[in-house]
Protein backbone atom coordinates (compact mmCIF):
# COMPACT_ATOMS: atom_id res chain seq x y z
CA UNK A 1 0.00 0.00 0.00
CA UNK A 2 1.53 2.97 -1.06
CA UNK A 3 1.51 6.05 2.08
CA UNK A 4 -0.41 8.86 0.48
CA UNK A 5 1.20 11.05 3.64
CA UNK A 6 4.41 10.49 1.80
CA UNK A 7 3.35 12.75 -1.07
CA UNK A 8 4.91 15.51 -0.50
CA UNK A 9 8.19 13.78 -0.25
CA UNK A 10 7.70 13.05 -4.09
CA UNK A 11 6.99 16.23 -4.76
CA UNK A 12 10.29 17.30 -3.24
CA UNK A 13 12.28 14.78 -5.05
CA UNK A 14 10.05 16.56 -8.58
CA UNK A 15 11.18 20.13 -7.48
CA UNK A 16 14.98 19.28 -6.49
CA UNK A 17 15.34 17.27 -10.17
CA UNK A 18 13.20 20.25 -12.38
CA UNK A 19 16.22 22.43 -10.71
CA UNK A 20 19.48 21.07 -11.23
CA UNK A 21 18.77 18.02 -13.78
CA UNK A 22 15.58 19.22 -15.85
CA UNK A 23 17.61 21.72 -17.62
CA UNK A 24 18.98 18.26 -19.15
CA UNK A 25 16.20 18.16 -21.45
CA UNK A 26 17.17 21.80 -22.96
CA UNK A 27 20.86 21.01 -23.98
CA UNK A 28 21.26 24.84 -24.83
CA UNK A 29 21.16 25.44 -21.14
CA UNK A 30 23.87 25.32 -18.63
CA UNK A 31 26.25 22.01 -18.41
CA UNK A 32 24.37 20.74 -21.04
CA UNK A 33 25.90 18.26 -24.62
CA UNK A 34 26.50 22.34 -25.77
CA UNK A 35 26.86 23.77 -22.24
CA UNK A 36 29.30 26.28 -20.61
CA UNK A 37 32.98 26.47 -21.99
CA UNK A 38 32.60 24.75 -25.75
CA UNK A 39 34.09 21.10 -24.65
CA UNK A 40 35.43 18.87 -22.40
CA UNK A 41 38.70 19.94 -22.43
CA UNK A 42 37.89 23.53 -21.37
CA UNK A 43 38.33 24.22 -17.76
CA UNK A 44 35.23 26.51 -17.95
CA UNK A 45 32.87 23.29 -18.24
CA UNK A 46 34.15 21.66 -15.26
CA UNK A 47 33.74 24.60 -13.53
CA UNK A 48 30.13 25.33 -14.71
CA UNK A 49 29.34 21.48 -13.51
CA UNK A 50 31.09 22.28 -10.16
CA UNK A 51 28.59 25.41 -9.97
CA UNK A 52 25.20 23.58 -10.63
CA UNK A 53 25.88 20.20 -8.97
CA UNK A 54 27.75 21.67 -5.36
CA UNK A 55 25.03 23.92 -4.23
CA UNK A 56 22.86 20.71 -5.59
CA UNK A 57 24.06 18.75 -3.21
CA UNK A 58 24.66 21.12 -0.20
CA UNK A 59 20.39 21.36 -0.52
CA UNK A 60 20.13 18.28 -1.14
CA UNK A 61 21.99 17.84 2.21
CA UNK A 62 20.25 19.52 4.04
CA UNK A 63 16.61 19.15 2.61
CA UNK A 64 17.23 15.38 4.21
CA UNK A 65 18.85 16.78 7.45
CA UNK A 66 15.66 19.15 7.97
CA UNK A 67 13.46 15.99 7.01
CA UNK A 68 13.98 12.56 7.85
CA UNK A 69 17.55 12.99 9.19
CA UNK A 70 20.60 11.46 7.41
CA UNK A 71 20.15 8.11 9.17
CA UNK A 72 17.16 7.06 8.05
CA UNK A 73 18.23 7.40 4.35
CA UNK A 74 21.17 5.12 5.11
CA UNK A 75 23.44 8.29 4.86
CA UNK A 76 27.21 7.43 6.35
CA UNK A 77 29.94 10.39 6.88
CA UNK A 78 33.17 8.34 7.25
CA UNK A 79 34.48 5.64 4.53
CA UNK A 80 35.22 2.62 5.83
CA UNK A 81 38.38 0.44 4.70
CA UNK A 82 36.38 -2.15 3.12
CA UNK A 83 34.76 0.03 1.20
CA UNK A 84 37.91 0.59 -0.78
CA UNK A 85 37.09 -2.74 -2.48
CA UNK A 86 33.76 -1.77 -3.19
CA UNK A 87 34.60 1.53 -4.84
CA UNK A 88 37.12 -0.24 -7.00
CA UNK A 89 34.60 -2.90 -7.68
CA UNK A 90 32.06 -0.78 -9.36
CA UNK A 91 34.27 0.96 -11.12
CA UNK A 92 34.94 -2.25 -13.02
CA UNK A 93 31.84 -3.21 -13.09
CA UNK A 94 31.13 0.47 -14.67
CA UNK A 95 33.82 0.40 -16.68
CA UNK A 96 32.70 -2.97 -18.33
CA UNK A 97 28.86 -2.09 -18.80
CA UNK A 98 30.09 1.43 -20.27
CA UNK A 99 32.75 0.31 -23.19
CA UNK A 100 31.62 -3.28 -23.61
CA UNK A 101 28.17 -1.55 -26.04
CA UNK A 102 30.79 0.43 -27.83
CA UNK A 103 33.06 -2.10 -28.73
CA UNK A 104 31.00 -4.74 -30.15
CA UNK A 105 28.82 -2.26 -31.71
CA UNK A 106 32.33 -1.40 -33.24
CA UNK A 107 33.11 -5.01 -34.07
CA UNK A 108 30.29 -6.11 -35.65
CA UNK A 109 29.75 -2.90 -37.99
CA UNK A 110 33.29 -3.86 -39.30
CA UNK A 111 33.91 -1.22 -41.69
CA UNK A 112 30.07 0.17 -42.43
CA UNK A 113 29.09 3.25 -40.87
CA UNK A 114 27.47 3.25 -37.50
CA UNK A 115 24.19 4.01 -37.13
CA UNK A 116 22.94 8.11 -36.51
CA UNK A 117 21.19 7.11 -33.21
CA UNK A 118 24.64 6.22 -31.68
CA UNK A 119 25.75 9.40 -32.16
CA UNK A 120 26.93 11.50 -28.95
CA UNK A 121 26.79 14.93 -29.19
CA UNK A 122 28.68 15.33 -26.25
CA UNK A 123 31.76 13.55 -28.14
CA UNK A 124 31.76 16.55 -30.53
CA UNK A 125 32.91 18.67 -27.76
CA UNK A 126 36.22 16.22 -27.28
CA UNK A 127 38.71 18.15 -28.43
CA UNK A 128 43.06 18.30 -28.05
CA UNK A 129 43.67 20.29 -24.70
CA UNK A 130 45.32 23.37 -24.90
CA UNK A 131 45.23 23.76 -21.29
CA UNK A 132 48.21 22.40 -19.25
CA UNK A 133 47.46 19.07 -17.77
CA UNK A 134 48.29 19.87 -14.67
CA UNK A 135 45.24 22.50 -14.43
CA UNK A 136 42.78 21.00 -16.39
CA UNK A 137 43.65 17.23 -14.95
CA UNK A 138 43.00 18.48 -11.10
CA UNK A 139 39.89 20.33 -12.14
CA UNK A 140 38.58 17.09 -14.69
CA UNK A 141 39.19 15.34 -11.38
CA UNK A 142 36.79 17.42 -8.78
CA UNK A 143 33.96 17.60 -11.26
CA UNK A 144 34.20 14.72 -11.96
CA UNK A 145 33.68 13.44 -8.17
CA UNK A 146 31.41 15.80 -7.77
CA UNK A 147 29.42 14.35 -10.03
CA UNK A 148 29.24 10.82 -8.77
CA UNK A 149 28.78 11.96 -5.35
CA UNK A 150 25.64 14.39 -6.16
CA UNK A 151 24.18 11.85 -8.79
CA UNK A 152 24.39 8.94 -6.77
CA UNK A 153 23.06 11.31 -3.74
CA UNK A 154 19.97 11.86 -5.56
CA UNK A 155 19.69 9.15 -7.67
CA UNK A 156 20.49 6.40 -5.67
CA UNK A 157 20.25 7.52 -1.78
CA UNK A 158 17.17 10.27 -2.10
CA UNK A 159 15.21 9.65 -4.89
CA UNK A 160 15.08 5.53 -3.91
CA UNK A 161 14.44 6.85 -0.36
CA UNK A 162 11.54 8.39 -1.09
CA UNK A 163 10.16 5.28 -3.54
CA UNK A 164 10.13 3.66 -0.81
CA UNK A 165 8.23 5.93 1.71
CA UNK A 166 5.08 5.98 -0.75
CA UNK A 167 5.36 1.80 -1.30
CA UNK A 168 7.78 0.92 -4.53
CA UNK A 169 9.11 -2.49 -3.85
CA UNK A 170 13.26 -2.87 -4.36
CA UNK A 171 13.06 -3.93 -7.99
CA UNK A 172 10.29 -0.90 -9.03
CA UNK A 173 13.29 1.49 -7.22
CA UNK A 174 16.02 -0.13 -9.13
CA UNK A 175 14.26 0.24 -12.26
CA UNK A 176 12.63 3.67 -11.53
CA UNK A 177 15.63 5.50 -10.62
CA UNK A 178 17.79 3.87 -13.16
CA UNK A 179 15.74 4.63 -16.10
CA UNK A 180 15.21 8.54 -15.23
CA UNK A 181 19.18 8.16 -14.39
CA UNK A 182 19.24 6.98 -18.26
CA UNK A 183 17.18 9.23 -19.29
CA UNK A 184 19.12 12.52 -17.88
CA UNK A 185 21.63 11.59 -19.61
CA UNK A 186 20.07 10.64 -23.16
CA UNK A 187 18.44 13.65 -23.40
CA UNK A 188 21.54 15.76 -24.25
CA UNK A 189 23.61 12.72 -25.36
CA UNK A 190 21.27 10.75 -27.52
CA UNK A 191 19.80 7.09 -27.43
CA UNK A 192 22.67 5.13 -27.17
CA UNK A 193 24.26 7.62 -24.03
CA UNK A 194 20.57 6.78 -22.69
CA UNK A 195 20.96 3.08 -23.09
CA UNK A 196 24.41 2.91 -21.67
CA UNK A 197 23.30 5.32 -18.77
CA UNK A 198 20.28 3.26 -17.92
CA UNK A 199 22.95 0.23 -17.59
CA UNK A 200 25.19 1.86 -15.32
CA UNK A 201 22.47 2.90 -13.13
CA UNK A 202 20.94 -0.35 -12.97
CA UNK A 203 24.89 -1.35 -11.26
CA UNK A 204 24.53 1.61 -9.13
CA UNK A 205 21.37 0.84 -7.74
CA UNK A 206 21.57 -2.90 -7.02
CA UNK A 207 24.86 -1.94 -4.98
CA UNK A 208 22.96 0.70 -2.94
CA UNK A 209 20.38 -1.72 -2.63
CA UNK A 210 22.86 -3.92 -1.25
CA UNK A 211 25.56 -2.62 0.37
CA UNK A 212 23.94 0.99 1.34
CA UNK A 213 27.11 2.57 0.78
CA UNK A 214 27.25 6.56 -0.91
CA UNK A 215 31.17 6.42 -1.28
CA UNK A 216 31.03 3.38 -3.10
CA UNK A 217 28.54 4.42 -5.79
CA UNK A 218 29.78 8.11 -5.95
CA UNK A 219 33.44 7.43 -5.66
CA UNK A 220 33.22 4.81 -7.90
CA UNK A 221 31.00 6.62 -10.22
CA UNK A 222 33.08 9.66 -10.26
CA UNK A 223 36.49 7.59 -10.91
CA UNK A 224 34.08 6.09 -14.29
CA UNK A 225 33.56 9.58 -15.14
CA UNK A 226 37.23 10.68 -14.94
CA UNK A 227 38.63 7.74 -16.82
CA UNK A 228 36.06 7.82 -19.85
CA UNK A 229 36.92 11.80 -19.93
CA UNK A 230 41.09 11.28 -19.44
CA UNK A 231 40.52 8.69 -22.46
CA UNK A 232 38.70 10.60 -24.64
CA UNK A 233 41.01 13.45 -24.33
CA UNK A 234 44.63 11.52 -24.30
CA UNK A 235 43.92 8.37 -26.03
Amino acid sequence: MRDRGQTPGLVEAGLLYSVFWLRAFFPGLGTGAVGAGGGLAAPAWHFAILLNLVPAGLLILWMMRRGEGFAAFGLRWRPRRVEIAGVLAVLALLLFAGFLPDALLRLFAGKAPLPSWLDNPLLDMVAKPSTSGYLLIPIILASSLVTGYVEELYFRVYLSFRLERVGFGKAARVVLTSLIFGLSHGASQGIAAAFIATLLGLILALRWETAKSWHEIGFGHGLYDFVVIMALLYS
